[in-house]
């Protein structure tokens, strides 16, 4: 008898919720945890200062002292990795959140108001049509270089993204009956927004903000190496190449001579 009391208070086991979600998403959120971790414990995990440089140990393999090697000024590349987990996660969480509370407002406006839904579309085809790098190049020449600067670059091109996904549900939506309903007994539109329309985009929302999440991660990496002050990995080193290395010696790139008659 107490054995079915127990069984009727927790109907799922630990191997049946394994077997129903799938072994798979329980790998990726073992990975994410230790992600968030290391980010969190940085100065712990990072066996070096990410910023201190060390010219004589410049372009090193790997070894015990440094388990990734050293870059071109001579930084530890593991500790550049663990100190750059911080920096990927706060743009990558943070360009989502912002998207989504962005895209959201706007998709539920213009799903439900024929009249903005003009207005708003258009804005938002010439956002999609803008090249998000070239956009990035923008706002970084204008404002400078931050990680905020980062985040607004990466934010805007996935705005319209969210805004058409919204859209979309909306107007399929606000043809239902409890909606009409509510219309009809008077409710207010925000209400009508916030209580009947807003949870139907939860689901859909959910699943895209999950691919949207990887994709600004990984643009996040490649735009911090250039666009912020303090880079956290060696491509901002190696892409300035051989002039950096002469400016450091005092010399000068060689120049060609022309042929002579």
């Amino acid at each position: 008898m107490a054995e079915k009391t127990l069984r009727g208070a927790f109907p799922l086991s630990t191997r049946k919720i394994s077997a129903r979600i799938g072994i798979a998403p329980i790998i990726a959120a073992v990975v994410l945890l230790i992600i968030i971790l290391i980010a969190i414990f940085a100065p712990l995990v990072a066996p070096h200062d990410p910023l201190l440089q060390n010219p004589i140990e410049r372009l090193k393999p790997p070894s015990s002292d440094h388990l990734l090697g050293t870059d071109n000024y001579g930084r530890d590349l593991f500790s550049r990795v663990v100190y750059g987990a911080r920096v990927s996660l706060v743009i990558g969480i943070g360009v989502t959140i912002l998207s989504v509370v962005i895209g959201l407002a706007v998709g539920l406006v213009s799903g439900f108001f024929r009249t903005a839904d003009a207005v708003i579309m258009r804005i938002m085809d010439g956002l999609m049509a803008m090249p998000s790098v070239l956009l990035a190049i923008a706002i970084v020449s204008l404002v400078g270089a931050s990680i905020w600067t980062v985040m607004a670059a990466i934010t805007i091109p996935e705005i319209p993204r969210v805004v058409r996904l919204v859209r979309s549900v909306v107007l399929t939506a606000r043809e239902e009956p409890y909606v009409e309903a509510a219309i009809a007994l008077g409710t207010s539109m925000p209400r009508v927004l916030w209580r009947h329309l807003m949870p139907n985009t939860f689901a859909p929302l959910t699943r895209s903000s999950c691919g949207r999440a990887s994709r600004c991660r990984s643009a996040s990496c490649r735009s911090t190496c250039w666009a912020t002050p303090h880079a956290t990995c060696s491509t901002r080193a190696w892409a300035r190449g051989r002039t950096d290395h002469a400016r450091t010696h005092g010399r000068r790139p060689a120049r060609r001579r022309g042929l002579q008659g």
